[in-house]
């Protein structure tokens, strides 16, 4: 084995390890906003969420890097980015507001699947066959789960889905702009915009439609 796959196959272990973390953290939040419903509508939720943490990479951002560290490349990538990270958001925030938490995760599992389909359908990558078998494998436990949840809850299931689609977006997005700027700009771009559109979506949701006002300070 020569030393720069070693170094390769360190750094794919090193990701699957950052991934891994990363998943195991996002039940907790979910709980969280679980935890927040009938107290402030979804879009509400996720716009404060985004808009926080916009700030603190912002300050990180400029802290590291300065005025510069905000200049990017192909600005349209960004902001498609914060657009599928609005579209995922507020969808499977308004999934877990009206179904069960461990419904709602479950039917966003097909995540995965998709991220791996649209890689090799817009970034050329290629899959190899056990991936396939554990895409197939996996996408039957989805459609398995998907059947019962459809009948009880009807459009609501829905919701999971569409989130599952525009974070597969995301991710295939991300991989696009992964070798333009550092990692704390990229991330400060889809938080900031992502935060813009959530905010838009809110305060035209107080306005125009009842549901969706927000009642007071969190």
């Amino acid at each position: 084995m020569t030393e720069k796959h070693q170094q390769e196959r360190m750094a794919a272990a090193g990701g699957i390890t950052l991934a891994l973390l990363a998943f195991a953290g996002f039940p907790l939040g979910d709980a969280v906003i679980k935890s927040m419903a009938g107290d402030w509508p979804a879009q509400a939720v996720a716009a404060l969420r985004f808009s926080i943490g916009a700030l603190a990479l912002g300050i990180i951002l400029l802290f590291r890097e300065g005025r510069q560290g905000f200049s990017v490349n192909r600005p349209w990538l960004h902001m498609a980015r914060g657009f599928s990270i609005f579209v995922g958001t507020i969808t499977f925030f308004s999934a877990i507001y009206i179904m069960p938490l461990a419904d709602a995760v479950a039917i966003s599992f097909v995540n995965p699947i998709l991220t791996a389909l649209f890689s090799g359908w817009f970034l050329k990558e290629k899959m190899q066959p056990r991936t396939w078998i554990a895409t197939i494998v996996a996408f039957c436990g989805v459609l398995i789960m998907l059947r019962p949840n459809v009948a009880a809850f009807g459009w609501v299931a829905i919701l999971p889905l569409i989130s599952a689609i525009a974070m597969a977006a995301m991710l295939i997005l991300n991989r696009m702009v992964s070798s333009q700027r550092s990692v704390f700009a990229a991330q400060f771009y889809s938080a900031f915009w992502a935060a813009t559109f959530l905010v838009i979506a809110t305060v035209i949701g107080h306005w125009l439609v009842p549901v969706m006002a927000v009642p007071s300070v969190p």
